[in-house]
Protein backbone atom coordinates (compact mmCIF):
# COMPACT_ATOMS: atom_id res chain seq x y z
CA UNK A 1 0.00 0.00 0.00
CA UNK A 2 2.71 2.50 1.00
CA UNK A 3 5.05 1.17 -1.66
CA UNK A 4 3.31 3.56 -4.09
CA UNK A 5 4.07 6.56 -1.90
CA UNK A 6 3.23 8.19 1.42
CA UNK A 7 -0.43 8.16 2.47
CA UNK A 8 -2.72 9.85 4.99
CA UNK A 9 -3.94 7.52 7.73
CA UNK A 10 -7.56 8.03 6.58
CA UNK A 11 -6.64 6.63 3.13
CA UNK A 12 -4.75 3.70 4.65
CA UNK A 13 -7.76 2.89 6.85
CA UNK A 14 -10.10 3.12 3.88
CA UNK A 15 -7.98 0.68 1.87
CA UNK A 16 -7.66 -1.75 4.80
CA UNK A 17 -11.43 -1.73 5.28
CA UNK A 18 -12.36 -2.04 1.59
CA UNK A 19 -9.75 -4.51 0.38
CA UNK A 20 -8.51 -6.39 3.43
CA UNK A 21 -11.67 -6.93 5.49
CA UNK A 22 -10.71 -4.80 8.50
CA UNK A 23 -13.17 -2.88 10.63
CA UNK A 24 -12.47 0.79 11.30
CA UNK A 25 -11.08 0.01 14.77
CA UNK A 26 -8.94 -2.89 13.60
CA UNK A 27 -7.56 -0.78 10.74
CA UNK A 28 -6.51 1.94 13.22
CA UNK A 29 -4.92 -0.68 15.48
CA UNK A 30 -3.12 -2.23 12.49
CA UNK A 31 -1.64 1.17 11.57
CA UNK A 32 -0.64 1.76 15.20
CA UNK A 33 1.06 -1.63 15.54
CA UNK A 34 2.85 -1.25 12.21
CA UNK A 35 4.15 2.14 13.38
CA UNK A 36 5.24 0.72 16.76
CA UNK A 37 7.19 -2.03 14.99
CA UNK A 38 9.01 0.66 12.98
CA UNK A 39 7.74 -0.56 9.61
CA UNK A 40 6.12 2.80 8.87
CA UNK A 41 6.73 6.28 10.32
CA UNK A 42 4.61 9.35 10.98
CA UNK A 43 5.60 12.47 9.11
CA UNK A 44 3.18 15.33 9.66
CA UNK A 45 -0.42 15.77 10.82
CA UNK A 46 -2.98 16.84 8.24
CA UNK A 47 -5.85 18.29 10.31
CA UNK A 48 -8.68 15.76 10.78
CA UNK A 49 -7.31 13.37 8.18
CA UNK A 50 -4.61 12.14 10.57
CA UNK A 51 -0.91 11.72 9.98
CA UNK A 52 0.95 11.12 6.77
CA UNK A 53 2.72 7.77 7.01
CA UNK A 54 5.74 6.72 4.99
CA UNK A 55 8.36 3.99 4.78
CA UNK A 56 11.74 5.15 6.07
CA UNK A 57 14.62 4.87 3.54
CA UNK A 58 12.06 4.21 0.79
CA UNK A 59 10.33 7.58 0.39
CA UNK A 60 12.65 10.54 -0.05
CA UNK A 61 12.20 13.99 1.47
CA UNK A 62 11.06 15.59 -1.77
CA UNK A 63 8.26 13.02 -2.18
CA UNK A 64 7.13 13.61 1.41
CA UNK A 65 7.26 17.37 0.97
CA UNK A 66 5.25 17.38 -2.27
CA UNK A 67 2.67 14.98 -0.87
CA UNK A 68 2.36 17.04 2.34
CA UNK A 69 1.82 20.29 0.44
CA UNK A 70 -0.78 18.64 -1.78
CA UNK A 71 -2.58 17.27 1.31
CA UNK A 72 -2.50 20.67 3.02
CA UNK A 73 -4.07 22.22 -0.07
CA UNK A 74 -6.61 19.44 -0.72
CA UNK A 75 -7.80 19.44 2.90
CA UNK A 76 -7.96 23.23 3.22
CA UNK A 77 -5.56 23.19 6.16
CA UNK A 78 -4.95 26.54 7.79
CA UNK A 79 -1.21 26.09 7.44
CA UNK A 80 -1.57 26.15 3.64
CA UNK A 81 -2.70 29.80 3.76
CA UNK A 82 0.52 30.61 5.64
CA UNK A 83 2.57 28.70 3.06
CA UNK A 84 0.90 30.72 0.28
CA UNK A 85 1.68 33.98 2.08
CA UNK A 86 5.29 32.89 2.67
CA UNK A 87 5.70 32.10 -1.02
CA UNK A 88 4.88 35.76 -1.76
CA UNK A 89 6.24 37.61 1.28
CA UNK A 90 9.23 35.31 2.01
CA UNK A 91 9.11 36.21 5.73
CA UNK A 92 6.60 36.32 8.61
CA UNK A 93 6.99 36.64 12.35
CA UNK A 94 5.55 34.02 14.68
CA UNK A 95 3.23 36.72 16.02
CA UNK A 96 1.89 37.48 12.52
CA UNK A 97 1.26 33.78 11.91
CA UNK A 98 -0.64 33.62 15.20
CA UNK A 99 -2.76 36.61 14.18
CA UNK A 100 -3.40 35.33 10.65
CA UNK A 101 -4.55 31.95 11.95
CA UNK A 102 -6.31 33.46 14.98
CA UNK A 103 -4.22 31.33 17.33
CA UNK A 104 -4.14 32.27 20.99
CA UNK A 105 -2.53 29.06 22.21
CA UNK A 106 1.29 28.92 22.14
CA UNK A 107 1.27 25.13 21.99
CA UNK A 108 -0.83 25.17 18.82
CA UNK A 109 1.34 27.92 17.31
CA UNK A 110 4.46 25.87 18.11
CA UNK A 111 2.88 22.90 16.28
CA UNK A 112 2.31 25.11 13.23
CA UNK A 113 5.93 26.32 13.38
CA UNK A 114 7.21 22.73 13.67
CA UNK A 115 5.09 21.74 10.64
CA UNK A 116 6.50 24.68 8.67
CA UNK A 117 10.00 23.43 9.51
CA UNK A 118 9.07 19.95 8.31
CA UNK A 119 7.96 21.27 4.92
CA UNK A 120 11.16 23.22 4.36
CA UNK A 121 10.78 26.68 5.89
CA UNK A 122 13.48 28.15 8.10
CA UNK A 123 12.38 29.20 11.58
CA UNK A 124 14.88 31.42 13.37
CA UNK A 125 14.66 34.22 15.93
CA UNK A 126 10.82 34.33 15.85
CA UNK A 127 10.76 34.55 12.04
CA UNK A 128 9.66 32.03 9.42
CA UNK A 129 11.65 32.48 6.23
CA UNK A 130 11.34 30.79 2.87
CA UNK A 131 15.07 30.26 2.19
CA UNK A 132 18.48 30.54 3.87
CA UNK A 133 19.83 32.51 0.90
CA UNK A 134 17.69 35.46 1.94
CA UNK A 135 17.82 35.03 5.72
CA UNK A 136 19.83 38.05 6.91
CA UNK A 137 18.57 40.34 4.14
CA UNK A 138 14.91 39.57 4.83
CA UNK A 139 15.25 40.08 8.59
CA UNK A 140 17.05 43.40 7.96
CA UNK A 141 14.41 44.59 5.47
CA UNK A 142 11.57 43.47 7.73
CA UNK A 143 13.00 45.28 10.76
CA UNK A 144 13.60 48.46 8.72
CA UNK A 145 10.01 48.44 7.43
CA UNK A 146 8.72 48.05 10.98
CA UNK A 147 10.96 50.90 12.16
CA UNK A 148 9.83 53.15 9.28
CA UNK A 149 6.18 52.38 10.10
CA UNK A 150 6.74 53.29 13.74
CA UNK A 151 8.57 56.54 12.85
CA UNK A 152 5.89 57.42 10.27
CA UNK A 153 3.13 56.70 12.74
CA UNK A 154 4.82 58.84 15.42
CA UNK A 155 5.54 61.75 13.07
CA UNK A 156 1.98 61.81 11.69
CA UNK A 157 0.40 61.75 15.14
CA UNK A 158 -0.88 58.18 15.11
CA UNK A 159 -3.27 57.36 17.98
CA UNK A 160 -0.83 54.83 19.40
CA UNK A 161 1.72 57.60 20.11
CA UNK A 162 -0.62 60.35 21.42
CA UNK A 163 0.38 59.74 25.04
CA UNK A 164 4.11 60.19 24.22
CA UNK A 165 3.69 63.71 22.89
CA UNK A 166 2.30 65.13 26.15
Amino acid sequence: MLSKGPLISADIQKELIEYHGHTRDSARKYIQRTKEKGIIKEYIRISNEGFIYYIDNFHDGKTLLNYSLRCFKDNNCRIYSIIDILKEANILTYKEIGRLLNIHNNTFLNNIIENLKLVGFICKDNYVISSYDQLETLIYIYNNKMLKNIVNCYSTGCEAFKHFSD
